[in-house]
């Protein structure tokens, strides 16, 4: 596939690192497609940076960023541990027709698809519930799976179910309370206890998670709930991606402490974290995958929207599906990367 009016080009990270944020900026992309978060997550993940960018002229349109590492001697995709979105960004649409934009997303697109599969073994990529064309990928001979989430709208007064307003009352009666202070310790037991009780590894280790949540809280992406008891012990606690004054924050990482199940402590903490959300300036709260029974049945009962998007995976050659049936193999034994429902 070729079109005139667009060129691809692959860079090192360090080749275009310093203008990835200004582009992803305009383009309104997630946290987990920001400078901050690839630089921090890759090296733990021990991942190698490559991003392929499609030019018209010397304007950015879209662009990709690509983990890597070298397995038996192949270069294979190294999706980024606990991030609900890759970094596939499309710059907003000069046009103002619906068909020009349309073909300007399909050409470029294709482009990316056709590189990536030449570049790496496994290219598995979670897009944006704002690219929800999946026409393209499937056009280029990717395989599209869809997937869910819950986007909360964040207003003074919640959409929430009576069973949920239930359970944040029952909070306030027993004493609890809630605070943002940023304490990743704190957070840390809650969250160990989870991964415990549902049987999900923490592959990247308290010290890993740490450094990214530490980095992106630095740089004013990274921010926290925890609810404490009466007696002020953290029983619930989340890390929520999102820069103030942006439209949209993402839910990362969260957990409950095991005795504290049935005291509605779950609810009260997605409840104070829309309500912070709406406090720093967002209008709506993509809590980032609903496609469990029991995640999707909580999330729900939070009043939020109901959105598709897909995850879209490369052909395979025969030696990549062997890689990919083991990669399989490793995620249905239970290990699969921390705060991930996938």
């Amino acid at each position: 596939m070729s079109d005139s009016r667009f060129r691809i080009e692959r860079h090192s990270w360090d080749e275009i690192a310093a203008e990835w944020d200004g582009f992803v900026v305009r383009a309104s992309g997630a946290p987990f497609a920001r400078r901050v978060w690839l630089e921090a997550m890759a090296p733990v993940a021990g991942a190698t940076l490559n991003a392929w960018v499609v030019y018209k002229g010397e304007e950015w349109v879209a662009a990709c960023v690509v983990p890597t590492r070298r397995i038996a001697g192949r270069t294979v995709y190294r999706g980024l541990p606990t991030t609900a979105y890759s970094a596939v960004v499309h710059r907003p649409s000069t046009s103002r027709h619906s068909t020009s934009r349309t073909h300007e997303y399909h050409a470029v697109t294709r482009l990316l698809a056709e590189q990536l599969v030449a570049a790496c073994d496994l290219a598995e990529l979670y897009l944006p519930t704002d690219q929800s064309d999946v026409r393209p990928w499937m056009w280029s001979r990717w395989s599209a799976l869809v997937r869910y989430t819950y986007v909360l709208p964040l207003t003074p007064m919640l959409p929430l179910s009576d069973s949920a307003r239930r359970h944040v009352r029952k909070t306030h009666e027993a004493g609890f309370t809630t605070t943002a202070e940023w304490d990743f310790d704190d957070f840390w037991r809650p969250f160990a206890s989870t991964s415990r009780r549902q049987g999900f590894a923490i592959t990247l280790g308290a010290d890993a998670l740490r450094t990214v949540a530490e980095r992106m809280h630095d740089a004013g992406m990274a921010w926290m709930i925890r609810v404490q008891n009466r007696q002020g012990s953290c029983v619930a606690s989340q890390i929520v991606l999102g820069e103030r004054e942006t439209a949209s924050a993402y839910m990362w990482l969260a957990g409950t402490e095991d005795d504290a199940l049935a005291s509605g402590a779950s609810t009260r903490l997605m409840v104070s974290t829309a309500e912070e959300a709406l406090r720093r300036g967002h209008r709506e709260w993509d809590l980032c995958g609903a496609d469990l029974p029991g995640v999707a049945r909580f999330k729900g009962e939070l009043g939020g929207e109901l959105r598709t998007y897909f995850q879209v995976d490369a052909p395979r050659h025969p030696a990549a599906r062997l890689m990919g049936w083991a990669r399989g193999l490793v995620r249905r034994s239970g290990r699969n990367p921390a705060g991930s429902d996938r």
